[in-house]
This record gives C-alpha cells, sequence and structure tokens, in this order.
C-alpha cells in the first residue's frame, strides 16, 4: 500500500497492490472502517504532557510557570521544561511537541543571546503547572551584548513568558516572521559558537544574522 498526500495530514490517494486489480471485500472493510473513525474522531484530539531537560552555553533560565508549560531549574546551565501538546495518540503528540520544543528554544535563544541543546526528551504525568514562588522577570533591557539576568541565571520579561503559551497554543505557524527569524538567530549562534578562523562558519552565521533581521522586518 502507498499513500499520496494533498498536503500534510491531507490524504488525496490510497493505493492498493491487489493481484486482480480490485480490492478485495476485507480491504474495503478495513478502509471504511478506519475513514468513518477518522472522521469521527478529526477534531478528538487528546493532550499529553512531555517533559524536555536542555542546557545553555551560558546559564541556566530562572523559573516560570504558564498556563501550558513550567520551566524549572536543574543545575548552573540546564533546565527541564514540562509542556502540553495535543495528538491522535502519544506517538502524533510526541512529533508535535518536539515541533514545539524546537520554537520555544528559538525563541528563547532570541530572548536571551543563548544557546540551548536538548539532552533529553519524554512523556510525563504530573498534575499542571505549579510553581513554587512568584515568576520574577527582567527590568533592565540596557543588556543587548551580554545576557538578560537576574543573579546568576537568565531572565525574561513577563510578555515573553506569555509568548511561549502562544507558541504552544499554535498561534505561530513555522512561517511565521518572527519564528523564522528566531529560527535563523538561533543557527547562527550555534555557528558563531563552533566558528573557527580556518573555516566559513563565521560567514554563514553573519548571513543567518540578516537574514534573522531580514524575515523580521
Amino acid at each position: 500500500m502507498s499513500i499520496s498526500y494533498k498536503q500534510k495530514g491531507v490524504i488525496e490517494k490510497i493505493f492498493f497492490n491487489e493481484n486482480s486489480g480490485v480490492i478485495s471485500q476485507e480491504n474495503r472493510r478495513k478502509i471504511l472502517n478506519s475513514v468513518d473513525k477518522a472522521q469521527r474522531n478529526k477534531n478528538n484530539l487528546e493532550t499529553y504532557q512531555f517533559k524536555s531537560i536542555f542546557e545553555s552555553n551560558s546559564f541556566a533560565i530562572t523559573s516560570y510557570c504558564g498556563f501550558r508549560f513550567k520551566i524549572d531549574i536543574v543545575d548552573q546551565v540546564t533546565n527541564s521544561i514540562l509542556f502540553e501538546a495535543k495528538g491522535f495518540d502519544e506517538i502524533d503528540a510526541a512529533t508535535e511537541a518536539k515541533r514545539i520544543l524546537v520554537k520555544i528554544l528559538d525563541f528563547l535563544s532570541v530572548c536571551t543571546n543563548s544557546i540551548f541543546v536538548i539532552s533529553s526528551f519524554d512523556v510525563c504525568i504530573e498534575d499542571g503547572f505549579k510553581l513554587g514562588n512568584e515568576d520574577v522577570f527582567i527590568q533592565d533591557f540596557d543588556w543587548i551584548d551580554d545576557h538578560p539576568r537576574i543573579g546568576n541565571y537568565l531572565a525574561l520579561w513577563e510578555k515573553q513568558k506569555n509568548f511561549i503559551d502562544d507558541i504552544i497554543l499554535d498561534k505561530f505557524d513555522l512561517n511565521h516572521p518572527f519564528i523564522r527569524a528566531s529560527s535563523h538567530f538561533h543557527s547562527a549562534q550555534k555557528l558563531w559558537l563552533q566558528s573557527s578562523v580556518i573555516d566559513n562558519k563565521i560567514e554563514i552565521s553573519n548571513v543567518l544574522y540578516v537574514s534573522a533581521l531580514e524575515v523580521a522586518t
């Protein structure tokens, strides 16, 4: 069997390799049952929680809690993030969760002038998103050549924290200008860190920095 798609998530044609050239009654019944089930459940998505550990090249982010996520400190350069994703089943939700996580880390890279690398990712069962203390937000915005910090941890301002909830709600697709700009910026940061005077990574990272500005504006 093979499938062709009209667009992502929309099947155009299904091809069966039947020796007789005619779909058997058994396969026809399975197809009709599958289509009927898909129609019934197309808007009936289950909510799952996922937990990821990620590391920074500078400092860990101070703890924050939104409506659909929670960031906790693990150590001086490591955080955990617990967040929601929806899908038809756990596998489908995990695929969506990984896509969301990449967008969140790209966004955090712009917010903190840092690089973040995922070290683990798992489905998780926890009771909601509760933070022990109140969120603390950055007040000093004159950090452009450094990192926004409160003490020894990176910090966000309130609108940035709220934006993470919007990312999880999928209000912005991958082609949204700011999401694309964040991706270019994070990629540039990674290349710059890996660069040396004898390779062309500095040049590529500069191109990505400029691309980030062009896309954002």
